[in-house]
């Protein structure tokens, strides 16, 4: 009888320490619903809904984080598909608003992706919540840039030695607009102007480059000389 009772004893740790395990790494399924309304995958651009399957994964206290969140491409010229990606941690669900279509895209996977199809700029938030009710944001901007030079002009291409040309442009979704001299070995910086005009003075011939860049740093070049006799 007493060996039996100190054997009772000793297996109450393991008890306890089984019990405690499974309580601490229930699961939850969390279907992965896209904006056409199915569970069980990714979001094609139709709305179609693909093979992914549900997300499991354990209700872990604590606030939610989001590792990563990242549009590609985030920079577009037309209307095209943008992939979002992320991973979260300590999430039982993740939400998406789509400020394209000023819809929310629920009960998305912690660590997933969908498809959009914006054709303008636009903002996509990601909301993961903890399994207390606590709730972590991300924002994601998907910048619609058409950027382009429309023209790049002198007002002479043949000069005299410091006769005064103008520079004229014009560019579309341009931030910022530099000018280089290659004779001076000098650059117009920061003309934040879309078009505009310049003038310069060369005394020799002369390649003058234009570079205009959007708002994430992408840019286009084109050049243009001018013959100074």
């Amino acid at each position: 009888m007493k060996r039996t009772f100190r054997f009772l004893l000793a297996l109450l740790p393991l008890l306890s320490f089984s019990f405690f395990s499974i309580s601490a790494y229930s699961q939850v399924i969390v279907p992965i619903v896209g904006p056409g309304g199915g569970n069980l995958g990714g979001v094609g651009a139709g709305g179609g809904v693909g093979p992914i399957g549900p997300v499991i994964g354990p209700i872990v206290p604590g606030f939610p984080r989001v590792e990563f969140y990242q549009a590609s491409p985030q920079i577009i010229e037309k209307q095209q598909p943008v992939r979002l990606s992320w991973r979260v941690q300590n999430a039982v669900r993740v939400d998406i608003y789509d400020g394209f279509r000023d819809t929310t895209i629920s009960d998305l996977g912690t660590e997933n992706f969908i498809e959009v199809w914006p054709n303008r700029s636009a903002n996509y938030v990601l909301y993961a919540y903890g399994a207390e009710g606590q709730v972590s944001t991300a924002t994601m901007t998907v910048y619609f840039s058409p950027l382009q030079i429309e023209y790049f002009t002198a007002s002479t291409y043949i000069a005299s030695p410091g006769q005064a040309i103008r520079l004229n442009w014009s560019s579309r979704s341009a931030a910022r607009v530099d000018i280089f001299d290659s004779t001076l070995n000098t650059n117009y910086a920061n003309l934040n102007m879309p078009s505009g005009s310049i003038e310069v003075y060369p005394f020799q011939t002369t390649t003058y480059t234009i570079t205009v860049y959007n708002q994430l740093g992408e840019s286009r070049i084109l050049q243009l000389t001018v013959v100074v006799r």
